[in-house]
């Protein structure tokens, strides 16, 4: 068709145009630019057609003339089909999400063609509002497309470089079957769209409209060389399902490429298209850079599986110079590619990888990257991986000590070819981290952890899927790493403060298997560590009062400078060359072994506690060897080994230190080793002697002792069924005994003949036992859950008149167990009650949803405890009446599905009163506060209507249960002068549950927490973060009894039920069992009346 037969097709169609209208004006300089939306005027000037009809009839205003008649017909004569070349009807709408034609309704389109401008000295806009640009456009200008409820289509290459605007109009679409590569840039906006019916390329793409492509068709958006000063550019279009779009620029200076797409689905969209369908087939990116750390990108490149559970493919094409970005933030961070994701010239980069096993992607499905296809299409691509250059301050190095591999990117589908992908990584593999640890005293970096990473290769794995509602099962591979702590090289050596080694207060010895190095303090705490290698530091090691820090090898401790022992140091294993300086004031223990020190400092209640074998000349013992001067003082505590035998010992030196030395040690009397006749005592040389060393040694006599010994053993492991009749071994003397003071105390004895021997400490009293048990009661007995103040009803608010929900309730909770202390020396039996009354005080709306609730609670609770000790069958009996008083405030949804929180605090008071069979009652105070929160979410997982008028609704609500609490007790003394320790120190109770619920309710869609009857089974893990003990001293000694529940199981079954429109009543029955030989029941039941 020439120029001349498109112009007469115009005007033939402007013709039957004239013929409808009562009027048409050409105003070609309306508004100081050109409006081509105009019938007559700015189609006829479109046209290129003679421009004398314009030049002489423009400013007229005339109704059907004889003047148009002449210039439609002169144009008719040239007269063709416009758009028989297209490939799409004129008018014609497609229907974005497939890409197929629809049949529009009958309208003859309106076409327009236009002359280029002239002068382009001037940025000027042109409108746009025909159903077909037949001509091309030239010059620098800007076009928009407008007018609602129409379509347009680009028919020839157009020429123009300005900015192509797709104006807002629901159901806007502009169909390009031309180039318009010389736009600067396309901007659809947000209710438009544009749709490419061929391969196109564009400079630029922006704006929050639709953007799609025919089927099979590619858009290409190159911005060449404008980016070299841009840092990021963000697309915000929506792109259809079908859509594959190149995104690519000139190498040089790195852009990140960034999505923020909002979609819209307003009902005023002819194709409304779900939100889940959108997306696209696939997308390049070439010299960008993408992030999936971004919201918006991750969003949209990768899976959001709760909004989108249905997307297109999705597939991503990283090609040459462009880059994929995560930065997991030194923890395990899954994240998801929906399709495939091919490596064809680019490459993955982590940064931040987590190297602590405790948040480690521990098997295949938590892989930090899961894929539908991944590709490495170059040979030798390499993934660079960079690990958090600090490690988290609460950091624990237990779990990360053996060799541990992390699943860094999942493939559901086989790698057929992995064309040497691998990853890089340092040249020897070693990682440095720096870590300020919470429990280190001031800001300074404490020590530098060293990894070995290496690459782990890839696995296979098999999984299934539902398709076509069967599940099929398939294989995919899954790339890993591994890593493994192999040094703490210690930092900090400032005054009071060092690298700190928590064991966790577990009973069992944890093991330090990494090497120390460096030069810096460390500090062991909370537990046993055992240390049976050699190492290489230099700074002070301290073993705190709650530590014991056990030593496998002769140079565990480096060349430290100087050990302070607060708690225990165990160094029976090996002779062990120790530090330049031993500062003791807790205990040393040598056994058999020798350790060596350059200088000794006795403090204050320290011991050295040796094994020792007594055999007349052929003893054998453990010993203290002080290189210099020794001094201070302390206490000898000799372990006698079996095998030992009744003979008179000269000497037996258990310390040696330099001469001068000022060492103060003594064997307590009633501490002394007896075998038959002989006492064994503790004994000093003399100052003045030639010997260039000085000693304490043991040597015999018969002198008669107050108490008489038995060898001790030391054995932890007493048999209860040995001892026909309890030991009295309380320290306290018993009121029945007053009478009959020949009565033996068998404090450190056989108990009963038994060949087990107890020592002080490791003899556990009921009257301790009976502390640490209330102890652990207290912390406990307060804790509410959200399911306490449940449902809601609305009133309106007396003085504002506003609408308001508030209710009060009551429920009352008892609870009887059994449980053991930590050695199984002790049980305990007994029962709790206790009462919590509350109401809601003020809601908030927070939407149509969610509700904001405050509240304020009391409670009333008492225990009734029963303590006896399996080794001497004394008994203790114990109680307390408490008080508490809070606030709580709680997050809930109506919605069938969704999230609630709840939090409390509380202020909470006891009065503790303890008995031991024979002995006056003992009464102390404790007080302390506690919080809770708890977190979670329901999940309805269907909704049943019935016949009979009532629907049935199915929920599964997993949730976190946080209890938090910190009491302190009053130290005090008993009638007979023994002190009482009691240790409620902030514990953090942990429960992590799920509860499946079945519903019944009369309303159209029942709401979780407002059914008519409300039937629930609930499971639950609990988890206490440290023990509850408490500590009895006398002139013996002390002995710590304590109660570790650290674990138990919880299951619960219940009922909640509506008896009218204010009254709610709830109920149900626990169970628990764990360790120690806990096993507890118990109920709850409630009410609630709503005002």
């Amino acid at each position: 068709m020439n120029k001349n037969q498109r112009i007469g097709n115009e005007a033939l169609r402007n013709f039957r145009d004239i013929g409808t209208k009562n009027e048409y004006k050409f105003s070609p300089t309306a508004e100081s630019k050109p409006v081509l939306g105009n019938k007559i005027a700015n189609e006829i000037e479109g046209m290129g057609f003679p421009s004398f009809c314009l030049q002489k009839f423009g400013h007229l205003n005339f109704e059907f003339s004889a003047i148009a008649l002449v210039c439609a017909s002169a144009a008719a004569f040239y007269a063709a089909p416009v758009l028989a070349e297209t490939s799409v009807s004129q008018g014609v709408y497609l229907n974005l999400l497939s890409g197929d034609a629809e049949d529009p309704p009958d309208v003859d389109g309106n076409v327009y063609t236009l002359n280029d401008l002239k002068d382009n000295t001037k940025r000027e806009t042109i409108e746009v509002n025909y159903q077909a640009l037949n001509e091309s456009i030239s010059g620098s200008v800007d076009v928009d497309f407008v007018d609602k409820n129409e379509q347009t289509a680009i028919n020839v290459d157009q020429k123009y470089t300005g900015k192509t605007n797709i104006k807002s109009g629901y159901n806007r679409q502009v169909n390009v079957y031309g180039d318009i590569s010389s736009s600067e840039v396309i901007d659809v906006d947000p209710t438009s769209q544009i749709y490419f019916m061929r391969d196109a390329k564009i400079k630029a793409l922006q704006g929050e409209g639709r953007v799609g492509m025919d089927k099979g068709k590619v858009l290409i958006v190159d911005y060449e060389g404008r980016l070299e000063n841009v840092d990021e550019v963000t697309i915000s279009n929506q792109f259809l399902a079908q859509s594959k779009v190149v995104f690519t620029k000139d190498a040089g200076k790195r852009t990140q490429l960034k999505f923020n797409v909002k979609f819209t689905k307003d009902p005023k969209w002819s194709v409304p298209a779900p939100e889940e369908d959108w997306g696209f087939e696939s997308m390049t990116f070439e010299n960008f850079e993408l992030s999936m750390d971004n919201e918006g990108t991750y969003k949209y490149l990768g899976l959001d599986k709760v909004k989108h559970p249905v997307n297109p493919n999705k597939n991503i094409h990283l090609a040459d110079g462009s880059l994929m970005l995560f930065s997991p933030g030194g923890k395990n961070k899954a994240q998801y590619v929906l399709g495939g994701l091919y490596l064809e010239g680019g490459t993955l980069n982590y940064e931040n990888l987590v190297l602590d096993h405790d948040k480690f992607a521990k098997n295949v499905d938590q892989s930090t990257l899961t894929v539908r296809e991944f590709k490495p299409v170059r040979q030798g691509t390499g993934i660079e991986v960079q690990f958090a250059e600090r490690a988290d301050p609460d950091f624990n190095l237990w779990n990360n000590q053996d060799e541990a591999e992390n699943y860094l990117i999942k493939s559901k589908s086989v790698v057929s070819d992995k064309n040497g992908v691998h990853l890089i990584l340092n040249k020897d593999g070693v990682y440095e981290q720096k870590i300020n640890q919470t429990e280190s005293k001031d800001d300074v970096d404490d020590a530098t952890l060293i990894w070995y990473v290496k690459d782990a290769g890839w696995d296979s794995f098999k999984y299934s899927e539902i398709e076509k509602g069967e599940e099929i099962n398939k294989i995919g591979e899954a790339l890993k790493y591994s890593s493994q702590l192999a040094e703490i090289q210690l930092t900090n050596e400032n005054e009071g403060s060092g690298f700190v080694v928590n064991a966790g207060g577990k009973e069992e010895s944890k093991e330090l298997k990494v090497k120390l190095t460096g030069s810096g303090h460390i500090k062991f705490v909370n537990g046993t560590v055992l240390l049976n290698r050699g190492n290489d530091y230099k700074g002070n090691t301290l073993v705190a009062q709650d530590s014991n820090l056990v030593l496998g090898h002769k140079k565990s401790l480096g060349t430290t400078q100087e050990l302070s022992i607060e708690g225990t140091v165990t160094a029976d294993q090996v002779d062990v060359e120790g530090p330049g300086h031993t500062v003791n004031s807790g205990t040393l223990i040598i056994g058999e072994k020798k350790f060596f020190t350059d200088r000794y400092e006795g403090k204050e209640g320290s011991t050295i506690q040796v094994s020792t074998l007594l055999k007349g000349k052929d003893s054998k013992t453990g010993m203290l060897i002080v290189k210099e001067k020794a001094t201070g003082k302390g206490k000898v505590d000799v372990q006698v080994r079996e095998g030992s035998e009744a003979r008179a010992l000269d000497r037996l030196d258990v310390v040696t230190m330099a001469p001068g030395s000022t060492l103060m040690l003594e064997i307590p009397e009633d501490k002394r080793p007896q075998l038959d006749e002989y006492t064994y005592m503790l004994v000093r040389t003399d100052n003045d002697s030639n010997s260039d060393r000085a000693a304490w040694y043991l040597t015999t006599t018969k002198k008669p002792q107050k108490t008489t010994e038995t060898p001790d053993n030391s054995s932890k492991n007493p048999d209860p069924e040995d001892s026909e009749k309890p030991d009295n071994t309380s320290g306290q003397t018993p009121v029945e005994d007053e009478k009959n003071p020949s009565t033996p105390d068998n404090q450190g004895g056989t108990g009963g003949g038994s060949d087990v021997v107890w020592t002080t400490s490791t003899l556990k009293t009921p009257q301790a036992g009976a502390r640490a048990g209330l102890a652990y009661l207290a912390a406990e007995v307060f804790d509410l859950s959200l399911r306490g103040h449940v449902g809601d009803r609305v009133y309106y608010d007396l003085l504002t008149g506003e609408e308001r929900e508030t209710s009060i309730w009551m429920l009352n909770m008892g609870n009887w167990s059994r449980f053991g202390d930590t050695t199984s020396q002790l049980g305990f039996d007994g029962r709790t009650n206790v009462t919590h009354l509350g109401g809601d005080i003020y809601k908030w709306n927070l939407n149509e949803t969610d509700t904001l609730r405050i509240g304020l609670l009391g409670s009333y609770g008492e225990a009734d405890y029963n303590t006896k000790s399996d080794v001497t069958w004394l008994e203790a009996d114990a109680k307390f009446e408490g008080w508490s008083v809070g606030a709580y405030a709680s997050w809930q949804t109506r919605a069938e599905s969704g999230p609630f929180a709840n939090g409390q605090i509380r202020w909470n008071r006891f009065e503790n009163e303890v008995r031991e069979e024979g002995l006056e009652k003992d009464k102390y105070d404790s007080e302390g506060l506690s919080a809770t929160f708890e977190a979670g979410w329901t999940q309805r997982l269907f909704t049943k209507k019935n016949s009979g008028g009532y629907n049935m609704a199915f929920d599964l609500e997993p949730r976190a249960h946080f209890y938090w609490m910190d009491f302190d007790a009053d130290t005090g003394f008993d009638s007979t002068g023994q002190r009482f320790d009691t240790d409620g120190k902030s514990n953090l109770m942990t429960s992590l549950g799920v509860r499946a619920s079945l519903k019944l309710t009369d309303d159209a869609m029942p709401q979780w927490n407002d059914p008519a009857m409300h039937f629930f089974v609930e499971g639950n893990w609990v988890h206490y973060s440290r023990d509850f003990n408490a500590t009895v001293t006398n002139e013996k000694g002390s002995s710590t009894a304590t109660v570790d529940l650290e674990d138990f199981a919880e299951a619960r079954l219940g009922a909640v039920m509506h008896l009218s429109d204010d009254f709610l009543v709830w109920g149900d029955f626990n169970l628990r069992s764990g360790e120690d030989d806990y096993e507890s029941y118990g109920y709850i039941v409630g009410a609630k009346y709503f005002y």
